[in-house]
């Protein structure tokens, strides 16, 4: 009763939060170092709001930095990887090393505790024209830097891990497991049709002996092709003499499956359990 009294008379207290603040005291230092100090901001608020934290540049600044790349938090989050790709992205220009650090070092941590995969991964990211769409209408990020963002937390849970890139051609990357993964998605480009035969053609090439090959792609094959890409793993099979298993990432899902049968594993369409990466045998 004294709730609706007070409602009634206007007189309800406003809460404490970083959006009331923030409408009540401006988008400023001063009000930013007030709510950084309060510790009453969450880690995805901040997340979020790191570009106009930046703009206001209060004095308090590298414990936003130091919170979000804080392993703890980051597990506390639950944040999925490509938030933090999203905020690399809006920070491109405005942003110094030590925010591309933070996001790194955050990133990194969101996947210590995928399931490690043992003995040799080839990873083959589609970077073709078709893999430009965004991920959803309200989305900035594209197919191919889901991909090229998957591929590389792969690498980062692989004993040993041989990354290919392809459309109509195909290079392979010299990765570490120490390489960035914000900053080598960011540099990475698109465009051309979609050769899915050239990774299995490559390994077959370079001797490659693998113990799987992880495919992500949006299926959109040249047109043209009268046998299909299963066709050329169990080639690799048979010439490498390795039964290797394939796990095919459909990012789209527009029902165009290329792999089908034995020791084939396929996840068709975008979705946020992509990200948990199952445990790949």
């Amino acid at each position: 009763s004294e709730m609706w009294k007070r409602l009634l008379e206007n007189n309800l207290e406003i809460p404490y939060t970083w959006e009331t603040e923030l409408s009540a005291k401006g988008n400023n230092a001063k009000t930013w170092e007030a709510l950084i100090d309060s510790k009453k901001v969450g880690y995805m608020a901040l997340l979020r709001n790191l570009r106009n934290i930046l703009n206001a540049n209060p004095s308090n600044v590298n414990k936003v930095l130091e919170y979000i790349e804080n392993p703890e938090a980051v597990r506390k989050s639950k944040q999925l990887p490509f938030r933090y790709l999203s905020a690399y992205k809006e920070l491109a220009n405005i942003g110094g090393s030590r925010v591309f650090d933070a996001l790194e070092n955050a990133v990194e941590a969101s996947c210590e505790n995928i399931p490690k995969l043992e003995g040799t991964t080839v990873i083959a990211v589609d970077v073709s024209g078709s893999m430009r769409s965004p991920i959803s209408a309200k989305s900035e990020i594209k197919c191919y830097e889901i991909a090229m963002l998957l591929g590389l937390i792969a690498n980062k849970i692989c004993d040993n891990s041989i990354f290919y890139v392809f459309n109509d051609s195909i290079e392979k990357y010299a990765i570490s497991h120490r390489s960035g993964i914000l900053d080598t998605v960011m540099r990475s480009k698109c465009g051309g049709g979609t050769s899915m035969h050239l990774p299995f053609e490559k390994m077959v090439s370079d001797n490659v002996k693998a113990d799987r090959i992880i495919v992500l792609s949006d299926n959109e094959c040249n047109g043209g092709w009268n046998r299909p890409v299963q066709v050329h793993a169990d080639e690799y099979r048979r010439k490498s003499g390795n039964n290797l298993w394939v796990h095919a990432i459909d990012l789209q899902g527009y029902g165009t499956q290329q792999f089908h049968g034995a020791r084939t594993n396929v996840i068709t369409g975008w979705s946020e359990k992509v990200f948990a990466f199952i445990k790949l045998a």
